[in-house]
């Protein structure tokens, strides 16, 4: 995987809704709500548990990978009901064949339905923002090649009683 889990989230939302680029952001990039009608998405990571990692060498490359259960909550929000009536949209967005096309080309997995979708507009009070919030499951697996030395290419100081420096190490012979 070369991207992003949440990226790859946020573009497919961003495509399936035909959102603008300010119109969606995943979290902490200075978002404020805009003083504009219409529907924003901020998407939040959560959480990330590792299931397995492992290493492989073959030949003079090590390949590690690792594969993660992440959490990502996706506040939908709009100053007008927008929020409140294509806050289904997500979920569509989430089972399109875009959606699936994206996770087939970066090797990970959304879980089919997001656990539950809450009305948090009552916590922003005077500001009559209709908010809500989903949780999304991802299964990610992340994987990493490079190179590597070969034992011969590491170089050998040894110190002799004198002190001196070595690099030619004494040849036992058997009789």
């Amino acid at each position: 995987m070369n991207k992003e889990p949440i990226k790859i989230i946020a573009d497919i939302i961003k495509h399936e809704l035909l959102l603008l680029d300010d119109e969606i952001y995943i979290y902490n990039q200075d978002f404020k709500v805009p003083n504009k009608q219409g529907l924003f998405v901020v998407i939040i990571a959560e959480d990330s548990n590792a299931y397995s990692a492992n290493s492989r060498v073959e030949g003079s490359q090590e390949t590690t990978a690792v594969l993660t259960h992440e959490s990502y909550d996706i506040n939908i929000m709009s100053k007008n009901n927008e929020a409140r009536l294509r806050k289904d949209e997500v979920y569509m967005a989430l089972v399109s064949q875009y959606a699936q096309q994206q996770q087939d080309l970066y090797q990970f997995r959304i879980a089919q339905i997001p656990n539950n979708v809450m009305n948090l507009s009552e916590i922003e009070g005077a500001g009559m923002l209709n908010r809500f919030m989903m949780n999304v499951s991802v299964m990610a697996w992340i994987k990493r090649t490079k190179e590597i030395d070969y034992f011969d290419k590491f170089s050998t100081n040894t110190k002799t009683q004198s002190g001196s420096s070595n690099t030619n190490l004494p040849t036992i012979t058997q009789s």
